[in-house]
């Protein structure tokens, strides 16, 4: 309810505002009038405005007392609120700070000592809003919130000397096997044979079996009745340690390797798409400048291509020589890359000829010469330019082989034509087979039934039919 007033006194505190500032505007306006018409009679102005200021006056008192009340009964409802909410929250940790259980083995008394040293931890740091709340309240409220809070901090630094006593006892029980145990896990650990699955975890696994072999047991040397048992075990633990960081530094070099193949292909198939490209150029300048572009980077390819590929090449041989247990794997991504290579280097002797050829047939001029000798100039050239040079035969043979398998194919088209016209055919005519099958059935169908006419009319009309 106290709410709700305060909700409707903000309201009416804000109208407040409004007509104050509406009162502040009748005085600006009666000096206005009295500036711009000194000859009227501005004493009734004046009058009235003084009642306006006197009657806002008598309502504004009123309102500020009540709105201290308000204040004043809110804050007490809100102290009464927040000892609440400390009770609530004492009496939802308390049961956690009572409680019997101490745990049955090491690992639940430390778990429980956690749980015991946060909730500590949250109460330290609630003690300023308790206090602050003790402050501000009423005594009879505040003996009661300080009687709980006292409770809570003695019930939970008992529980923590509880826990200390049976964490020493489950300490005692632990280490009489905490050693045989870890050796027994470190043993199954160096016999698992995953390698990981990529570098990162390849190299954890190395760091994982550095730590394993690194040095012996802390609390081997504690137990002395299984000593012998214990260095059996650990010089096992040892050689398994060192067998399986071989074989994750194998699977190191092998995703290192992958990697390397991986980006190399990559910038392969990159070079492929400019080294494929059918653009042969419009006229001779824009052939010549394609046909720069195309040597520059044909020679940046040719140079570091062969760096990098002969790089990963001898890192591969390496690894295989080695000894590597992968060498069928390493051996077939080497063979692969070194087909992509060379892919990429039939394109670009290809992407070469073309462009080269294509520069020649738009070198060829349209003047036709002025005169005799010029004209004798341009024969000289223009046969020169058609000679094909040492390759003439070779040029000669493909131009057969072109022109047979041109032949070769019109005969298989032609053929492959002339088969399916037939097969149209032949389906155009099993479609008219079974259009007069069904006009034959349909006819037998009504020569065969029994109806009857009754009258001429009916024998006409099944004659029609």
């Amino acid at each position: 309810m106290a709410w709700g007033l305060m909700q409707k006194r903000h309201m009416i505190e804000t109208q407040m505002t409004v007509k104050a500032r509406q009162v502040d505007e009748l005085e600006k306006q009666t000096k206005h009038l009295e500036t711009a018409a000194p000859d009227k009679d501005i004493n009734e102005i004046k009058v009235k405005k003084s009642k306006v200021e006197e009657r806002f006056q008598l309502i504004k008192q009123p309102f500020i007392g009540r709105q201290r009340l308000l204040e004043k009964k809110k804050e007490a409802l809100q102290f009464r609120r927040d000892v609440e909410d400390g009770l609530l929250w004492i009496a939802e940790k308390m049961p956690l700070a009572t409680s019997t259980e101490y745990g049955n083995n090491l690992f639940q008394v430390n778990t429980l000592q956690q749980n015991n040293q946060s909730q500590q931890t949250e109460v330290e740091n609630h003690e300023p809003r308790v206090n602050t709340v003790c402050n501000n309240g009423q005594n009879r409220l505040i003996n009661e919130l300080h009687k709980a809070w006292q409770e809570l901090k003695e019930a939970i630094y008992n529980r923590r000397a509880n826990l200390l006593r049976n964490e020493r006892a489950q300490q005692y029980r632990f280490d009489a096997n905490e050693t045989e145990s870890w050796m027994s896990e470190q043993e199954l650990y160096m016999m698992v044979e995953d390698r990981g699955k990529d570098e990162t975890s390849a190299r954890n696994f190395i760091k994982e079996a550095r730590k394993s072999g690194s040095g012996r047991h802390p609390l081997a040397e504690q137990v002395a009745v299984k000593q012998s048992q214990l260095d059996k075990l650990y010089t096992g633990l040892k050689d398994l340690a060192q067998e399986r960081r071989a074989k994750l530094d194998e699977a190191l070099q092998l995703f290192l390797l992958n990697r390397d193949l991986g980006d190399l292909e990559q910038w392969i198939a990159d070079r492929e798409v400019v080294a494929s490209s059918h653009e042969l150029g419009q006229d001779y300048n824009h052939v010549t400048l394609l046909w720069e572009r195309f040597k520059e980077f044909a020679h940046d390819t040719e140079t570091i291509g062969s760096v990098r590929v002969a790089g990963v090449n001898v890192i591969a041989d390496s690894l295989i020589a080695a000894g590597h247990s992968g060498p069928a794997t390493i051996a077939e991504w080497k063979d692969k890359l070194n087909e992509a290579w060379q892919d990429l280097l039939e394109l670009i002797e290809t992407r070469t000829q073309m462009l080269a050829a294509s520069q020649k047939q738009v070198a060829m001029s349209d003047e036709l010469g002025r005169d005799a000798g010029s004209v004798s100039t341009l024969q000289r050239k223009h046969q020169n330019f058609i000679y094909a040079g040492d390759r003439a035969n070779e040029i000669s043979n493909r131009e057969q082989e072109v022109v047979s398998a041109w032949a070769s194919l019109q005969m298989v088209c032609e053929q492959r034509r002339g088969k399916l016209a037939d097969t149209d055919d032949l389906f155009k005519f099993f479609n008219l087979v079974r259009t007069l099958m069904q006009w034959m059935d349909n006819v037998v169908r009504q020569e065969n039934t029994s109806e009857k006419p009754p009258d001429v009319g009916g024998v006409e009309l099944l004659m029609s039919n």
